[in-house]
């Protein structure tokens, strides 16, 4: 397990910098050429973040987590508070991932996955559409608020 850990640290620098840059991880210390060096603290706060973010939690809202750990007058209820706002915002992250799904569904019916040219591909022209030569067909399928279903 620990060499898993250590793993994450020399694979993955760029990781853990991500979350040093708004505070929520910090290096033990600095070798003289100025290289970071992370303890194990470090990979378990890393670890935390990981998870928390798998459930929905903002860099934001981890920091609070993690305040509410240290914070004397935190409380169970404080905790759960924030737990609750993420419950209540799954119903609509829920509603977002299957409006993506159907709209990539959709433009992959539309891919022949064949060896003709990428300039007829019609998922790079639904991507971005200026720069392939299909874009007038997309123009139909495209409304100013999104994707929408071909109109019959």
């Amino acid at each position: 397990m620990l060499e898993k850990e250590r793993t994450m640290t020399t694979d993955d620098p760029s990781g853990i910098r991500y979350y040093e840059r708004p505070g929520l991880v910090s290096p033990e210390a600095r070798t003289e050429a100025g290289y970071r060096l992370y303890g194990l603290e470090s990979l378990r706060r890393v670890k935390f973040i990981r998870k928390a973010q798998d459930l929905g939690f903002s860099l934001k809202d981890i920091a609070q987590l993690l305040y509410f750990g240290v914070d004397q007058d935190a409380t169970k209820a404080d905790v759960f508070g924030l737990t609750a706002q993420k419950i209540e915002a799954h119903p609509e992250k829920i509603r977002e991932l299957e409006t993506l799904r159907r709209i990539l569904a959709q433009v992959a019916e539309r891919c022949a996955a064949d060896a003709s040219p990428v300039s007829d591909c019609p998922i790079l022209a639904y991507l971005y559409p200026v720069f392939f030569s299909k874009q007038e067909d997309w123009k139909r399928f495209l409304s100013p608020d999104g994707f929408r279903e071909e109109e019959p």
